[in-house]
């Protein structure tokens, strides 16, 4: 949904006018997941973009990149060299159990 929420703020800013409404759809389930867009909403996907933003900046101004385990880390190529990562996802599978 964040995604969804990004692209509500992008065309807020290209036509002046937010979407009324935004949606997930979930394939598996056959179900979708609908939104309305707030001014809180388009704030939100504001302030992650901008957050994205200074992280980049910070990077290409020589901070050494931060290793954050998530969900992601269940598709990565390097998942089987990276003691956080999985260290993770074993955490998460014993929770599910």
């Amino acid at each position: 949904m964040d995604e969804l929420r990004f692209y509500a703020l992008l065309e807020t800013l290209r036509t002046g006018i937010p979407p009324r409404l935004i949606a997930g759809f979930y394939l598996d389930a056959g179900r979708a997941v609908p939104e309305e867009v707030t001014i809180e909403t388009l704030g939100s996907a504001m302030r992650r973009t901008l957050d994205g933003i200074g992280r980049a900046v910070e990077l290409l101004e020589g901070r050494a990149a931060v290793r954050r385990p998530q969900s992601s880390c269940r598709w990565c190529p390097l998942a089987s060299d990276c003691v956080d990562g999985t260290t993770w996802l074993e955490e998460q599978s014993a929770d599910r159990d």
